[in-house]
């Protein structure tokens, strides 16, 4: 612990004489001297004792440039040392010795250096068989001032025995010297400046001009029969003569027309004529024959008497009144005679109920009864018709297509109202059975109405029913 001499007021109010005073602090002075001693100091490892700002030793650790090791040993830190800390001769520089010290040498040789530290070579000092370069690399300056390895490229290469290539398309007019409005023309493998001469000329802007008379027959491109004809831009063009004129490569004219073409005036103005094949309703022959197309004359085109037909005469048509059992008025209705009609003008097999006549009630010519034949499956099923006409039932039966039981049953109906009476099969193969009795109610079915079997499956229902019926009003 350091010594620290008391102050006035505490040294007077010590109870000893002054020669006690003085001789106690003495005592603790030369206590605090005894510790100075070689090894008697308390102090960490790698600390020194530097004097602070106010006089007194403080212990620190060494920082900063140099360090130290509790042996001693001090060492200069990395990049520690600044230029203005090394004593060096004008010009001169450090290089490392064999024994690993620096030693103060002149640069000299192939390189010499100024004191601001510029460098400079010594004429033919580089040897290019020493320099390390890619194979048909060149050495550049770059930005920086400095030599840069790079490959030659852009408008010209260069081969690594020095010989350079322009490359295809990289020469460019502007770089090109050439005297105004001459032209480059090979001359023996090389490019002359001449003007260009002759049948032609041509200015600065690069515009031609052919001379007058210069362009002879030989010289203009022609297809065969082809002529030169000024076009509305004012340019020549090869056309092929048309229309009514046409032209041998003899230059021989002649007015051409197709074969089978009329020549018909194209209506312009003024109107010329043109060749054109005649086409629409009539057709021509080279011949003239001219030939009227299948179902080209329509009813207008046709002179007819009022109510007429035209009926053919020897292979021509002639105009005739239709007559006899069929007649004609202007709009064309037909109208067939009366009795005109026989029965051997009727075709076998075409009359149907839709053509009979209704029979009334009293009728004295009697009317003409339609069957209808309905088929019915094995299946207690409605077997259903819609009728077109108005009809009035007149008998109804059924006959099995095998041998059913008398649970196997047909009834006829008019949509859900029973006609008939429900007729039950009799155990015989293709027995007949027939409705006894009529309901005359329902007997009369209305045109658009159901006609309906229902049958009743047991046995054997399969088979077909028959009803027969007139039409009425």
């Amino acid at each position: 612990m350091a010594y620290t001499a008391p102050d006035a007021r505490t040294f007077a109010k010590e109870r000893k004489s002054l020669a006690e005073k003085i001789t106690a602090e003495l005592a603790l002075i030369d206590s605090e001297l005894d510790t100075l001693v070689l090894g008697g100091l308390t102090l960490a490892s790698g600390e020194i004792y530097v004097g602070d700002a106010g006089g007194s030793a403080t212990a620190v650790t060494p920082s900063g440039d140099v360090t130290i090791s509790n042996t001693g040993v001090t060492t200069i830190g990395a990049k520690k040392v600044t230029a203005a800390m090394t004593a060096l001769a004008d010009g001169k520089i450090m290089i490392g010795g064999a024994t690993g010290v620096a030693a103060e040498k002149t640069i000299s040789g192939d390189i010499t250096m100024t004191n601001e530290g510029v460098v400079s070579l010594a004429a033919g000092a580089i040897d290019p068989a020493v320099l390390t370069l890619a194979d048909g690399y060149i050495i550049v300056g770059d930005a920086g001032g400095g030599g840069a390895a790079v490959a030659m490229t852009g408008d010209v290469a260069i081969a690594n025995t020095g010989a350079t290539t322009i490359q295809a398309k990289a020469v460019k007019p502007s770089m090109i010297a050439l005297t105004e409005a001459h032209v480059l023309v090979g001359n023996g493998g090389a490019a002359s400046d001449v003007a260009l001469s002759g049948d032609i000329t041509v200015d600065k802007t690069g515009a031609v001009t052919i001379g007058a008379k210069k362009v002879t027959e030989s010289m203009v491109a022609l297809a065969d029969g082809k002529i030169l004809i000024g076009g509305a831009g004012g340019a020549a063009a090869a056309q092929t003569p048309t229309g009514i004129l046409a032209m041998t490569n003899a230059g021989v004219t002649s007015i051409p027309l197709t074969e089978a073409y009329i020549l018909v005036g194209d209506g312009g103005t003024p109107s010329k004529a043109a060749g054109v094949a005649m086409s629409g309703d009539v057709t021509i022959s080279k011949t003239g024959a001219t030939t009227i197309g299948a179902k080209k004359v329509t009813p207008s085109m046709v002179a007819l008497t009022e109510a007429h037909i035209l009926v053919g005469d020897g292979g021509a048509g002639a105009d005739v009144a239709l007559s006899g059992d069929v007649t004609i008025d202007k709009t064309g209705a037909v109208t067939i005679a009366s009795s005109a009609v026989k029965a051997g003008m009727i075709s076998n097999g075409i009359l149907t109920g839709d053509k009979i006549a209704n029979t009334a009630s009293d009728n004295a010519i009697g009317g003409i009864p339609m069957i209808y034949e309905i088929a019915i499956e094995h299946a207690s099923a409605d077997n259903d018709i819609i009728i077109t006409h108005k009809s009035k039932v007149l008998d109804f039966w059924f006959i099995p297509s095998g041998v059913p039981s008398v649970d196997d049953k047909v009834q006829l109906f008019n949509g859900v109202n029973a006609i008939t009476d429900n007729i039950a099969c009799v155990a015989t193969e293709s027995a007949v059975v027939r409705a006894t009795t009529i309901d005359d109610t329902y007997s009369t079915i209305n045109a658009s109405g159901t006609m309906r079997v229902t049958a009743v499956a047991d046995t054997a229902v399969a088979g077909k029913a028959y009803v027969m019926a007139i039409r009425v009003a």
